[in-house]
């Protein structure tokens, strides 16, 4: 693994045996120049307001004291990732921190191993996309959205992952919006959906994510490729194609290039 120069990374949780072997394991990854450890929160986010950080790893709960949005506000430009044991806490500062933009994961500490690997996959979309929009993806991977699939006997109900969303366009038997995923051939619904206002409630939630094509269609800028007048998933083994109308062309173009920056 590659070492950046001068790129530190700092730990923090008053869980001293777990602190101590997560920061044993990342300098043995050699990822980071330095990897510094904090048992107390207050502490970890003083050097990072005062000293360049590349990475923020944090519990979520320091006794008593949990690590808030108003604590994140102290480091803005931070890229951020939470653990957590305890699902309660997990949840409830998931929404607590979501409009912080840089916070780009949740990891449940289940493992030292699989902690440090997912810190590593992380800090690799931090240099590929950019915190802005590292914290944007991450963002999808936790925002759902109740859809149903109907069968021959029952609807069923499924929360899917914005993440998962590869486009969106109307649908007439059954009425509504047919979403086609990353993860299944087959189509989701969201029964009386309009174009326009399904797509305001995902930029709301992941703004600049989603595309709006009128009258047409709402694609996941992440998950398609154009070629041609066609958009197709670019990250799914099953085939979802539109096509978009000539006049919308060269709008779509300037949006994905301004995107694949």
């Amino acid at each position: 693994m590659e070492q950046e120069s001068h790129a530190v990374c700092v730990v923090a949780d008053d869980d001293t045996d777990f602190l101590e072997q997560v920061c044993k394991t990342l300098v043995e990854r050699g990822l980071f120049a330095e990897v510094k450890p904090f048992g107390h929160l207050a502490s970890a986010l003083a050097y990072i307001q005062t000293h360049a950080v590349a990475l923020f790893v944090s519990d979520i709960v320091f006794g008593q004291e949990p690590l808030t949005s108003e604590c994140l506000t102290r480091i803005p430009f931070t890229p951020v990732i939470l653990m957590s044991t305890y699902c309660h806490y997990f949840m409830k500062s998931a929404l607590d921190v979501s409009q912080n933009k840089n916070v780009i994961g949740f990891l449940p500490k289940f493992s030292v191993e699989m902690v440090c690997r997912e810190i590593i996959l992380a800090r690799a979309v931090i240099k590929e996309e950019g915190l802005e929009r590292a914290a944007l993806l991450e963002t999808a991977k936790i925002c759902k959205i109740t859809l149903s699939r109907p069968d021959l006997t029952t609807r069923k109900f499924s929360d899917v992952l914005y993440s998962e969303i590869v486009m969106v366009t109307s649908s007439r038997k059954p009425r509504g919006l047919a979403f086609h995923l990353n993860n299944s051939s087959k189509l989701y619904y969201l029964a009386q959906g309009q174009l326009e206002s399904c797509y305001k409630e995902l930029d709301q939630h992941c703004p600049g994510l989603f595309c709006l094509i009128p009258r047409t269609g709402i694609v996941n800028l992440r998950n398609v490729e154009l070629s041609g007048n066609f958009l197709q998933a670019n990250r799914s083994s099953f085939v979802h194609r539109l096509e978009i109308p000539s006049t919308f062309l060269p709008s779509l173009q300037k949006v994905m290039a301004g995107w694949s920056k």
